[in-house]
């Protein structure tokens, strides 16, 4: 089980990496090609549209197949986009293509791409892990999210001072093709799990939690793409952080959120025992969902960069503590199922997260950046709200 989830830890990791590096070298991509930050919105958005479309077929071909082929498969793929980002401007200038299109175009592939890993961590999860480890499975699985992110701004930082922003994509995409071999030879699958046999997922479409957790996850979709693609930059162009001091604490969060993520995977499997299966989950999402908006909150309005940073990263750990619980309810709903449940999941909250890089300069073009902060605010009030709807429709079960 150790070694999966290192893994797993490690291929989430580099997914983040390829994911937001963009958001870092976006800055150097800015300066050559002369983008602005709307349009920069519009590659942040194209990636998660990419995500969000394909998180069905992903979640099924996990389901069909089984994890270690179809994450194999999606490890290359993405990493190919990752190192074609750094050449798209190029070769549309050279062939008289729209950049900006080119561009989106390549960062909707890699997308689609990591679309499928983590439809596939939770079908791996269903058939490898026991019921009262699988919070934690997926609470660590995913964490490596925040190791990730956190990794992602010093390191382009470092490599574009030395080696140029293209290189930040390239690297990126190697750690991926290794990874993907390593995945490939030092993991076993024992197959699809087995328990609830026969249940029908037309059945499933027709119940309401898999709708109230979809529309929750939505909310958490919309607040977590809001760091990945301004955070660094809301340092660096709104609250007058210089590059190197960014770097760094634009880290912070991303600690925060794997330290939330651990720990809430190993909260929500022991809420399991006191509360029920699904409903100690449940609550957990709405009290974690809750406290994160207050936080935003705090953070929007705090008057030193650092002070921002500390309410902001606070956020994020408990926005990231509901983290395994929402991973862990597909597997709780319909076992047999979990991937292609996990995959409508997803795809809400990456629809949410289609929207907020675009919509986030948007706001704050109008109203102002604490407004575009305070706005995902209330993205986590609605959603521990949504979660509870859950509750309601399952009185006397769980």
């Amino acid at each position: 089980m150790i070694r999966l989830l290192l893994l797993l830890f490690l291929i989430s990791a580099v997914s983040y990496v390829d994911r937001i590096n963009i958001a870092v070298a976006g800055k150097g991509m800015m300066e050559e090609f002369g983008i602005d930050q709307v349009q920069m919105g519009v590659l942040f958005s194209a990636f998660v549209l990419g995500y969000a479309l394909f998180q069905l077929p992903g979640g099924a071909l996990a389901d069909r197949f089984g994890g270690k082929l179809v994450l194999t498969f999606a490890l290359i793929w993405w990493s190919l986009f990752t190192g074609l980002t750094g050449v798209a401007g190029d070769v549309a200038l050279k062939l008289g293509l729209d950049l900006i299109m080119l561009t989106a175009l390549v960062r909707f592939l890699v997308g689609a791409g990591e679309a499928v890993a983590f439809p596939s961590y939770n079908r791996i999860v269903a058939s490898e892990l026991p019921p009262d480890k699988r919070g934690l499975g997926m609470g660590v699985s995913i964490g490596g999210i925040g190791a990730g992110a956190a990794l992602t701004p010093p390191f382009v930082v470092l490599v574009m001072e030395n080696m140029g922003w293209r290189w930040a994509f390239y690297l990126s995409a190697l750690a991926g093709f290794l990874l993907a071999v390593l995945w490939w030879l030092s993991v076993k699958e024992r197959g699809v799990a087995t328990e609830e046999r026969g249940e029908n997922f037309s059945k499933l479409l027709k119940d309401r939690r898999v709708w109230f957790l979809t529309l929750s996850y939505t909310t958490f979709g919309y607040i977590v793409y809001v760091y990945y693609s301004w955070f660094f930059l809301y340092l660096t162009e709104v609250r007058g952080v210089d590059l190197k001091e960014s770097a760094v604490l634009s880290t912070m969060p991303f600690i925060a959120l794997t330290l939330g993520s651990f720990a809430g995977g190993f909260l929500t499997d022991r809420l399991t025992s006191a509360f029920g299966r699904t409903k100690g989950r449940i609550l957990l999402i709405s009290a974690s969902m809750s406290t994160a908006g207050l936080f935003i909150i705090l953070g929007s309005t705090a008057e030193s960069p650092v002070q921002a940073v500390i309410y902001l990263s606070l956020g994020a750990f408990f926005l990231f503590l509901s983290l395994g619980a929402y991973w862990a309810l597909p597997i709780d709903i319909s076992n047999p199922n979990a991937g292609k449940i996990s995959g409508i999941m997803n795809t809400g909250a990456n629809l949410g997260g289609t929207l907020s890089p675009t919509l986030t300069p948007l706001i704050a073009k109008g109203f102002g950046w604490q407004w575009a902060i305070n706005f995902s605010a209330l993205m986590a009030f609605l959603g521990a709200v949504l979660i509870l709807l859950c509750v309601r429709r399952e009185k006397g079960s769980t």
